[in-house]
């Protein structure tokens, strides 16, 4: 049920604009409005439902945060990010998420989302998690990457043999 309202929000992504005309003193004027899928007081209850997330540790969860944070943070011309709130919703969560999956997600978040307040905001949560387990930033992104089954116990080593001639 979670992951249906999070897809919701990232599979919509209709953004009308709407032109308005107002009479003034004579005079007409014209305008343009961005109407987004989500207004603004559902985007609210969609914030507490996303910090809510950050009681989920499992993939699928970190996953559909990640998606949603990519997708907040789509550039919309003449407006700007799409969902910010949102977006910073999902980092907190991430944040928040046992292990470091979390991290990890947040990682690679940093080397897809341009906005410099994102990166620092990225940034400050990366090391505000470094400085709890004691370690540098640098450190804690590495321990965050994926080892895909290869361990120290997999490592081998072979040594280049002479050829015969």
């Amino acid at each position: 049920m979670l992951h249906g309202w999070i897809e919701f929000v990232y599979g919509n992504e209709e953004v009308r604009i709407e032109t308005f005309t107002h009479e003034y003193r004579g005079g007409s004027y014209n305008y343009d409005t961005h109407v987004l899928p989500v207004c603004s007081i559902n985007q609210t209850v969609l914030k507490g439902l996303v910090w809510m997330c950050s009681h989920f540790h499992d993939s699928a969860t970190l996953s559909a945060l990640t998606q949603l944070a990519l997708h907040s943070y789509d550039k919309i011309p003449n407006l700007g990010a799409r969902y910010a709130a949102m977006g910073n919703a999902c980092f907190y969560a991430l944040f928040r998420s046992k292990g470091l999956d979390g991290i990890a997600c947040l990682s690679r978040l940093r080397l897809r989302i341009k906005f410099s307040n994102v990166q620092s905001a990225i940034a400050k949560y990366l090391d505000e998690a470094a400085a709890q387990r004691g370690v540098s930033r640098n450190e804690i992104e590495d321990m965050a990457v994926d080892s895909f089954g290869y361990g120290k116990a997999a490592v081998t080593t072979t040594s280049a043999a002479t050829p015969a001639v």
